[in-house]
C-alpha cells in the first residue's frame, strides 16, 4: 500500500493528464506533461516502456489510466466510471473540450454542480486512478520476485521472467534459442546474454512499419536499427527474420526452458472514430507469461507447440530474410 504522501504525488500528475485530456498531442506536450510527472515515469512498468523516445512513456501511462477507469468500472462504479471517461475527454460530447468543460460533463454525470464536483468528487476520483496504477505496481513486482524454478508457472508479466532467462544462460550456456518478438525493446539482456555466450540464435521481429500508429512504428524501427548497428554487430550465430503478419504470439525457447505470452490488441479510447485504423493498440509487456521447462509433460507440450508455430512462421512467404531485412530498416547491404 502506497503512504499517504506517495498517493496524494500520483494523484496530482494523474490530475496534469486530465487536465491536458487524452487526445493525441505533439512531443513538446508529452514532454511537458511527463516533466510534471515524476512518480508516474518511475513505475516499472513506464520505465520498461521507455526508449530513445519520450512517446512510449507517455503512451503507456495513457492506456494504464484508461485501464484504471475501466478496471474502476468492473469493480461496480460505473458512474465514477462514466464521469473519469467525461474528466479525461474520452467521450464524444467532450473529445475536444477544455478542462473547464469536461469538468462540467463530468459533474452531470454524478448529477452534481461544477463547482461541488471540483470541491468534493474530483480528487477522490483522481485518487481512485493513482491507488490502481501504485498498487498494481507493486503486487506486478511482488509476484514477478517470487518466479522459482518451477517446471510451469505463470506470471504477471515478463519483467521477472527477463531477469530469471538472463541468468539462466549465462550460469548454462545453452546450445539454442528461438525468440518471437515485436520489437525487442524489452529484452536487451537476454539478448545481451545470447551473444555473449555465442549462443546459436534465432530470432523473428516485426516489420515495424506494419505497426498501425505513427509512433509505435517509429518505436519499433529506432528499437530494431539500435540493435543491428549495435548489439547484432559481430554475432554471427544470431539469424534475424522480420514478419509482416500481424503480431499474436511471443515467447522464447532457451535450451530447455520456455517463456510464453501474447500481443493483445486494445481500444485507444482517445480516437473519435472506431474506425481509424489507429484505434487498435497492441500490448505486450505487461500481459501475463507462461513459464516452463520441457522436463516435465505439459511443459513439452507448450515448447513443441511454440517450436511448431516458429518453424511455420519462419518459413512464411510474408516473412523477410537475409538483406531484405536490412533493407527495410534503411542498412546498407
Amino acid at each position: 500500500m502506497a503512504s499517504d504522501r506517495v498517493l496524494e504525488n500520483a494523484a496530482n500528475e494523474v490530475k496534469e493528464f486530465a487536465k491536458m485530456g487524452l487526445l493525441r498531442k505533439s512531443v513538446p506536450a508529452q514532454d511537458k506533461v511527463l516533466l510534471k510527472c515524476p512518480s508516474l515515469r518511475e513505475l516499472p512498468q513506464t520505465q520498461e516502456a521507455a526508449s530513445e523516445l519520450p512517446t512510449p512513456q507517455f503512451e503507456y501511462l495513457v492506456q494504464a489510466i484508461v485501464d484504471a477507469v475501466d478496471a474502476i468500472e468492473l469493480r461496480g462504479h460505473r458512474l465514477d466510471a462514466a464521469s473519469l471517461r467525461a474528466l479525461f475527454g474520452l467521450v464524444d460530447p467532450v473529445r475536444r473540450a477544455n478542462w473547464s468543460r469536461r469538468q462540467e460533463e463530468a459533474a452531470r454525470v454524478q448529477g452534481v454542480g461544477r463547482d461541488h464536483f471540483r470541491r468534493n468528487l474530483q480528487a477522490p476520483l483522481l485518487k481512485a486512478i493513482a491507488e490502481l496504477l501504485l498498487s498494481g505496481s507493486s503486487e506486478q513486482a511482488t509476484k514477478n520476485a517470487e518466479i522459482q524454478e518451477q517446471f510451469l508457472s505463470a506470471a504477471p508479466t515478463q519483467d521477472g521472467l527477463v531477469t530469471w532467462m538472463t541468468k539462466y544462460i549465462v550460469d548454462n550456456t545453452p546450445r539454442e534459442a528461438i525468440l518471437l518478438e515485436l520489437s525487442t525493446a524489452t529484452i536487451g539482456p537476454i539478448l545481451d546474454a545470447l551473444r555473449a555466450a555465442n549462443v546459436e540464435a534465432r530470432l523473428l521481429v516485426a516489420n515495424p512499419y506494419m505497426a498501425q500508429s505513427a509512433w509505435l512504428q517509429e518505436r519499433h524501427w529506432m528499437t530494431l536499427l539500435n540493435r543491428f548497428q549495435r548489439d547484432f554487430a559481430g554475432y554471427a550465430n544470431l539469424e534475424v527474420r522480420m514478419y509482416d503478419v500481424p503480431p499474436s504470439l511471443r515467447g522464447r525457447l532457451i535450451g530447455d526452458w520456455f517463456s510464453l505470452g501474447w500481443y493483445t490488441y486494445r481500444d485507444d479510447a482517445r480516437l473519435e472514430a472506431a474506425e481509424d485504423p489507429n484505434a487498435a493498440l497492441i500490448f505486450g509487456h505487461d500481459n501475463a507469461m507462461i513459464h516452463g521447462s520441457v522436463v516435465s509433460n505439459s511443459g513439452a507440450v507448450l515448447a513443441e507447440w511454440f517450436r511448431k508455430e516458429f518453424e511455420r512462421l519462419w518459413r512464411h512467404r510474408l516473412t523477410r530474410r537475409g538483406s531484405d531485412v536490412g533493407r527495410t530498416l534503411g542498412l546498407q547491404d
